[in-house]
């Protein structure tokens, strides 16, 4: 007996072609390509091909998985192991991180509260559409400059949100908070309440 060393040695022990038993509808879009590289990968290939495919378990179940093929010589035979790795578990995690994101949006769309992220080292904002649209905005009407945004708020109220959020970066609060007027579209004044905390720091503590 010799080892199985090519896809069509496997395909003649086992009766079936292998794509058959990884991808159950080879014209589903998302495995095109993948079918594609598991049919051809050894004729030119070097290394190792990783990608994502579904599997069907014995009793008919689709799994996602992660299909990794390694090309090896074995006493000047060209061999290829084959080995797919369950990301059930990883695939569960990210439907309950999208539908927890979703939540929060729907929640936050509700509540008419608008978020952002604040990257102090760059003096850039990444906000969602309703810190614009909260001001009668489009998004991306108002520049992703802090500048921008703070040319925005009322004279009188500017001050008052400075000290809050310096004595914030000092360490001295868990987080900020401050009200604030901010000038519409329209160019009337709406009145905002802003909170926020730093989440991250750079290695001096900044």
């Amino acid at each position: 007996d010799r080892p199985l060393s090519s896809r069509r040695d496997y395909e003649r022990a086992i009766g079936e072609q292998i794509v058959s038993l990884i991808f159950p509808d080879t014209s589903e879009t998302a495995h095109v390509g993948a079918a594609k590289r598991l049919m051809t990968f050894g004729a030119g290939d070097e290394g190792r091909s990783r990608f994502e495919v579904t599997v069907v378990r014995a009793d008919g179940v689709r799994l996602p998985a992660e299909m990794t093929i390694s090309k090896f010589v074995e006493s000047g035979v060209p061999m290829q192991t084959l080995f797919v790795r369950d990301l059930s578990e990883q695939a569960a995690l990210k439907q309950s991180v999208r539908i927890a994101e979703e939540r929060l949006s729907i929640t936050l769309e509700s509540a008419g509260v608008g978020t952002f992220d604040w990257d102090v080292a760059a003096g850039r904002l990444s906000n969602d559409e309703r810190c614009a649209t909260m001001l009668f905005y489009e998004p991306g009407d108002i520049d992703k400059k802090v500048e921008a945004w703070l040319a925005l708020i009322h004279p009188d109220d500017l001050a008052a949100g400075v000290q809050a959020v310096q004595a914030h970066f000092k360490g001295e609060t868990d987080r900020y908070f401050y009200q604030k007027r901010m000038r519409a579209k329209d160019r009337s004044w709406r009145w905002l309440h802003e909170t926020g905390r730093v989440v991250e720091r750079d290695a001096n503590g900044n």
